[in-house]
């Protein structure tokens, strides 16, 4: 990741952290609107194989 891209990042996140009730299974429309639709910074086919792949990763919780 390039050092220009760490602000916007920094801020997309910043601002979707404030309605984040319910995690980011709640936000996952959202923050994927924001990252392929808005941002341009992955296409959806990467961001869906991305989030798949942070939801089996190790340390993740589920509720359950």
């Amino acid at each position: 990741m390039n050092r220009g891209m760490l602000g916007p990042l920094a801020v997309t996140f910043a601002s979707l952290s404030l309605v984040s009730i319910g995690g980011a299974n709640a936000l996952r429309p959202e923050i994927r609107r924001q990252i392929v639709d808005v941002r341009g910074w992955m296409d959806n086919a990467n961001f869906v194989d991305l989030f798949a792949i942070s939801q089996v990763a190790p340390g993740h919780r589920t509720k359950g």
